[in-house]
């Protein structure tokens, strides 16, 4: 293949951006969130006569997305990670805006599962024109609803054990990246203990007792590259339910590499099934859940698949 064939298109106009807002999370990554907005203006000045919304605090993003998102919105393109894409979905499905509005990334986080999900270009000249010229793709999402009746939503997973562990110890860092995940995920070796849980899957009972992991997804992989879900699909209507029962600490960096690989599904010590309605309660203190890389206390669930409720563009 050819130089000229390997450069990314840039013919973009500002036609093409009229009716699209950016959010952009310029802490993604560590700081590559800003880095690939400045590049994205170097090679396209264009850029800078469009709605932007740039903002280090959630809260201020989230006013900042009702104030943009007007009639004539039609793409919200995320400019960082897993937790800003997050973000951007929950407000788009809160309020209303499935049928108007498709999403887009141009991936910048540490961690970016859903851009590998999604196969987006790592360069973000490609990953704009991939979201230029998409056709607006219905995806499953994941409706988590509390004891309390308080509603999230998932668009990649939602997971207890070791992961809610090593989420929890990550919240609130102000450098983030493979290695501090490493680092933490190593750590959950030595320091984590099993957790026990409940679990029915379409209202049948189908694990109770202590696990190292349990994952619900739509996607395939999930805690920056682990392929825990290897047979999942974005748009089939269920969700992926995998439990780790708790294994010798000797036998855990094999074990991982295994999940890492996504062909753990048919070990001993590994539970999988199918389903669209998922209910999990805690039986005994446990250290959190996650949610799309976000920490979040434990407490009784009921996580339900939600068939083609978001537009992503890819």
């Amino acid at each position: 293949m050819t130089a000229l064939q390997n450069k990314p298109r840039t013919d973009i106009s500002a036609a093409d951006l009229a009716d699209t807002v950016f959010l952009i999370n310029p802490l993604a990554g560590n700081g590559r969130g800003q880095e690939t907005w400045s590049m994205l203006l170097a090679h396209l000045p264009e850029l800078g006569n469009t709605r932007l919304i740039k903002s280090r605090n959630p809260a201020e993003a989230l006013q900042k997305l009702n104030e943009t998102l007007t009639e004539n919105v039609r793409r919200l393109v995320v400019i960082g990670g897993d937790g800003s894409l997050h973000l951007a979905a929950n407000h788009v499905l809160k309020n209303g805006y499935t049928k108007q509005v498709a999403l887009g990334l141009i991936p910048a986080g540490t961690g970016s599962d859903y851009a590998r999900i999604l196969r987006l270009s790592g360069d973000p000249l490609q990953a704009l024109h991939q979201i230029c010229t998409a056709v607006p793709r219905k995806v499953d999402v994941l409706r988590i609803t509390g004891g309390n009746g308080e509603v999230r939503y998932a668009i990649n997973t939602f997971s207890t054990g070791v992961s809610g562990w090593v989420s929890r110890r990550l919240a609130g860092l102000a450098v983030k990246g493979s290695a501090v995940y490493l680092r933490t995920t190593l750590k959950a070796f030595i320091s984590f203990e099993a957790v026990d849980c409940r679990v029915v899957v379409d209202n049948t009972p189908w694990f109770e007792g202590p696990l190292y992991l349990l994952a619900i997804t739509k996607g395939s992989h999930f805690g920056q590259g682990m392929h825990i879900s290897p047979r999942a699909s974005l748009d089939n209507g269920l969700c992926e339910v995998v439990a780790v029962e708790p294994m010798s600490r000797w036998r855990l960096p094999l074990r991982l590499c295994r999940l890492y690989l996504g062909n753990h599904l048919s070990a001993s010590y590994v539970h999988y099934r199918q389903g669209r309605t998922v209910v999990i309660e805690p039986i005994t203190n446990n250290p959190g859940f996650e949610i799309d890389g976000e920490s979040t206390d434990a407490a009784s669930v009921t996580v339900e698949t939600v068939p083609a409720a978001l537009a992503m563009l890819a």
